[in-house]
């Protein structure tokens, strides 16, 4: 598989994941863990549901794009201009 068409598919296999990623760490998450006016039972839930938390965290950053994953300088615009 050429690299630019291999790059494509990834980006677009992230941006897939977002999907599910986005309303379970925007929607679902908070509505089970967060109590208005509350701090103590928000934290007490967070305590609770530490893997529920661990994930929100992980999907944020998938949904984000906050990682970084091995690049192909050959793919790179400035390098195709040289």
């Amino acid at each position: 598989m050429p690299p630019l068409k291999k790059a494509a598919r990834i980006a677009g296999a992230i941006y897939a994941s977002m999907v599910v990623t986005g309303p379970f760490s925007l929607i679902y998450v908070p509505s089970k863990l967060i109590v208005r006016g509350d701090a103590t039972a928000t934290a007490s839930n967070i305590l609770a549901h530490e893997t529920m938390f661990r994930l929100a965290i992980l999907a944020d950053l998938v949904r984000s794009g906050d990682f970084h994953l091995p690049r192909d300088r050959s793919l790179s615009v400035a390098q195709q201009r040289q």
